[in-house]
């Protein structure tokens, strides 16, 4: 698994946030990959779900300086990894966001992940966790949840855990049903922004950071390990829905 910063630099002006949608973004990314790799960009479009990426804007002040894409397929990394480089080293070749051109300046891997050091993960009764693009979670028909119940924040990377990690790792689906009875928000500083997932469409979620608290005195080490482990994953994976479109981007303090 790896998380890659890539740097957009405008050609004619700085790249204005309000008019990027977060779709757009979406179609970026399959635009470079299908450039250099047409395979992998097939592979990951037909990724079965849950799919092998996600991704946030990377803003300053009100314009759009880049994106983080997380890959979370090991197979896949590299790969998404090569074809943002070789779109770095293609200088001649702007891209478009829209009406606005720009270059891609800069790709550094920022971090990685494999799943040996996720095993190796501490128990923890607290967590500290920062919303950082906007978090939604699916409630009944049409209906969204904007809080982050830990059982929800936790169903994908779970989720996602039990999609990717070896066989032997794999962690018990009752697992969720210990999260929804014992781990709590215990303090939170949210609030609720909208962004645009097309022209004509918005996508309203929350912000903000939340500190969780295991509560159950008698809770094994090994779920409090999971909790710890399915915590790191999902600073990789996001979560809530809308992930491969820029939602749910969130960090473990």
């Amino acid at each position: 698994m790896l998380r890659l910063n890539i740097y957009f630099s405008g050609t004619e002006a700085a790249l204005k946030a309000d008019r990027v949608t977060m779709l757009g973004l979406h179609g970026l990314l399959f635009n470079v990959l299908k450039q250099t790799n047409p395979a992998l960009a097939t592979q990951l479009h037909e990724h079965r779900s849950p799919k092998p990426f996600s991704f946030t804007p990377l803003y300053q002040h009100n314009l759009l300086a880049g994106m983080r894409v997380a890959v979370f397929d090991s197979d896949l990394a590299q790969g998404v990894a090569d074809a943002w480089l070789h779109q770095q080293h293609n200088a001649q070749a702007p891209l478009r966001l829209g009406p606005q051109q720009f270059l891609v300046t800069g790709v550094e891997i920022e971090q990685t992940l494999d799943w040996p050091t996720l095993l190796q993960s501490a128990p923890k009764r607290k967590l500290t966790l920062h919303f950082q693009s906007p978090t939604a979670f699916k409630q009944g028909f049409k209906k969204w949840l904007l809080f982050p119940l830990p059982a929800n924040v936790f169903g994908w990377p779970l989720k996602v855990w039990n999609s990717y990690c070896p066989p032997a790792a794999t962690i018990p689906e009752d697992w969720l049903a210990w999260c929804e009875d014992n781990v709590f928000v215990i303090r939170h500083d949210i609030e609720t922004i909208q962004v645009n997932l097309t022209k004509n469409e918005w996508f309203v979620g929350f912000v903000g950071g939340c500190n969780l608290k295991v509560l159950d005195k008698d809770a094994p080490d090994y779920y409090l390990q999971s909790l710890h482990a399915l915590a790191r994953l999902a600073a990789f994976t996001g979560v809530g829905h809308k992930t491969t479109a820029g939602m749910g981007a969130l960090s473990l303090e």
